[in-house]
């Protein structure tokens, strides 16, 4: 079974950051299968918990996070199948208008921008600049990570939405 298309993690290597945002078109004009893709998630996820859980006990504490760096398989693949499952989400799924739909649709709209932001925003309360930090040593990774997953998006969102609300800005970004 094939999903349509071809991997190269190199490209990542090299470009970093850069990859992530090369990636995202190249996604959505891959023919993948949702079964597929809803696996590479969970895959993902779980490689990146036991490949940490595994290191730390093997290796020590200093290794701990390693299989959630940014450049990391499990994390390039996670973040991959994420992106596709929001992507490929039928626009009558948001024809119901709860707060939950509406959110979803907004985020889905706004990806480029949040995928922008989300970095500096990160850094930003992982260094503890907002009066208190998520860095991984405060509390265990299974609940940090979500957490840290949450407050990210939730901020990277309040910065985005007002911008967006500026017609060149929206422009130039969208």
């Amino acid at each position: 079974m094939s999903i349509g298309c071809n991997y190269s993690p190199l490209l990542f290597v090299f470009v970093g950051w850069v990859g992530y945002y090369l990636l995202g078109p190249f996604l959505l004009k891959s023919n993948s299968n949702s079964r597929i893709t809803y696996f590479a998630l969970i895959l993902g996820l779980i490689g990146a918990t036991v490949g940490d859980a595994v290191s730390s006990v093997l290796a020590g504490p200093r290794v701990m996070g390693f299989f959630n760096e940014y450049l990391i398989f499990t994390i390039i693949t996670a973040s991959a199948a994420l992106f596709l499952i929001l992507a490929t989400i039928r626009k009558g799924r948001f024809e119901n208008n709860t707060m939950s739909s509406r959110l979803l649709h907004w985020i889905r709209q706004n990806t480029l921008p949040i995928y922008l932001i989300h970095i500096m925003v990160l850094e930003t309360i992982q260094a503890g600049w907002l009066g208190f930090g998520l860095n991984g040593c405060i509390m265990i990774p299974i609940i940090e990570v979500p957490l840290l997953t949450a407050v990210t998006l939730l901020f990277s969102a309040a910065i985005v939405y007002p911008l967006m609300k500026i017609p060149y800005l929206k422009r130039l970004i969208c």
